[in-house]
């Protein structure tokens, strides 16, 4: 997993900003951004709800992030990507293909 930050010009608000590529087929980078500092999880759920994969987990800065993940591993499908923190949620969609 890489993580990349900036810390310029930090926005009010957060939430997922993009999952790329998508549809998947291996390396995804999702993107996301914090208005504020604290704790983070990012999860990946299947099409019933079940937790598949925990992508980072932990205490960051406000900024914008970048955080890679193998999709290669997983079933083709739809997954759910779920940015939850102690200010909010988002969850945004990626579909995986062989």
């Amino acid at each position: 997993m890489a993580v990349s930050v900036d810390r310029g010009d930090v926005p009010n608000r957060f939430g997922i900003i993009d999952i790329s590529p998508n549809p998947a087929l291996g390396l995804s980078v999702v993107n996301f951004e914090l208005g504020r500092p604290g704790s983070i999880s990012l999860r990946l759920f299947n099409s019933f709800g079940q937790e598949v994969h925990r992508i980072a987990d932990g205490y960051y800065q406000a900024g914008g992030y970048r955080i890679d993940f193998d999709a290669a591993k997983l079933s083709q499908g739809m997954y759910f990507v779920r940015l939850e923190t102690n200010f909010g949620i988002d969850t945004e969609k990626i579909v995986v293909i062989d």
